[in-house]
């Protein structure tokens, strides 16, 4: 029973906060459409920017006074300007911009039509065909995140990559399913004597092209179209990188052994899972980012213990790095 003496069980914060989060998303997402933030680089009145973006200005100043009210701006004697963060993140002009990326995630978890999927479910043959690789824009999933990426991962990535090569060492590496091809262009960047073969579908390896050749390194890379599912691999490599991949393939027994056989004995094998676990509850945020496509129909997922399970059986061993925030492996033989 309610009492004013007591406080109630549980105080129901999560619940309370979920209307103003909603809220705030659709702001953001709005003034990234509207690229406000590009204008408000330097100080601006509302009515000034209203005029610039062909807006009304009563309401522009108020929607941008929620953007204060939430950090995302500044406000004072009449002009507004981003945050230091903002102007970071959210101007285009900046070479950490990852408004794109927000605006794909957005597009790719909507939920608009959950009630029908509820009552009528998804198209599980059509979402599951070619291993689901018609269902996602995998190009501007990847030209969204490279900037992402260097929100810690890549730091982290180089950081093990150091305590495995030496910066004069000779490094032949495969990247299968590259993406961007942030991870591999890092390492020719770092390493004097490092050379990529970066693969991935027709549509991705034009956009990684685009990467490679801003940051100056294609002598040293080499791209290849093709699904790495099927793609028959060539040569022998130093290290194989497979980031974010083997949570989808079709067949992760022959994908393990695909990559064991096209390791060098003394190579390494790095991953990056989603840590999916058994029941298909958790981690919160990769559940939440894959409903939709789920609901849809999509059924490729595996659970992080089908990957590493796979991995050991096809004659992989876990590297034991100090302070290892990423997954390495050595074939297991390398020190019999």
């Amino acid at each position: 029973m309610k009492t004013g003496r007591e406080l109630p069980k549980y105080r129901g914060e999560k619940l309370n906060s979920l209307t103003f989060q909603c809220l705030e998303g659709q702001l953001v997402y709005k003034a990234i459409e509207l690229k406000v933030f590009n204008f408000t680089e330097e100080e601006i009145q509302a009515e000034e920017l209203a005029k610039q973006l062909n807006l009304n200005p009563r309401n522009l100043e108020l929607f941008l006074k929620a953007l204060v009210s939430m950090d995302y701006l500044t406000y004072k004697s009449g002009f507004f300007a981003n945050t230091d963060e903002t102007n970071y993140f959210l101007n285009e002009k900046s070479s950490m911009y990852i408004g794109e990326n927000i605006l794909y995630w957005r597009d790719m978890t909507s939920l608009e039509n959950l009630e029908d999927l509820l009552v009528n479910g998804g198209d599980i043959d059509q979402a599951n065909k070619d291993n689901g690789s018609d269902f996602f824009d995998f190009r501007s999933m990847g030209l969204g995140a490279r900037n992402s990426m260097y929100l810690g991962r890549v730091q982290g990535f180089l950081s093990n990559i150091d305590k495995l090569f030496d910066e004069k060492d000779e490094i032949n590496i495969l990247d299968l399913g590259c993406g961007s091809g942030v991870l591999s262009i890092e390492i020719v960047k770092n390493f004097a004597n490092a050379k990529a073969t970066l693969v991935d579908q027709e549509q991705v390896i034009n956009m990684t092209r685009e990467v490679v050749i801003e940051n100056q390194v294609a002598d040293k890379i080499t791209l290849v179209s093709g699904d790495f599912n099927s793609i028959k691999l060539e040569g022998k490599y130093d290290l194989i990188i497979a980031s974010g991949i083997l949570d989808f393939v079709k067949d992760i027994d022959q994908v393990c052994q695909n990559m064991y056989n096209a390791l060098k004995d003394d190579g390494y094998l790095y991953i990056d899972t989603h840590k999916l676990d058994d029941n298909f509850t958790g981690p919160k945020n990769f559940i939440l980012g894959w409903l939709s496509a789920n609901l849809n129909g999509l059924d490729i997922l595996k659970p992080e213990s089908v990957i590493l399970g796979s991995l050991t059986k096809n004659n992989f061993k876990l590297v034991d790095i100090e302070n290892n925030s990423n997954i390495i492996f050595e074939k297991a033989n390398k020190n019999d």
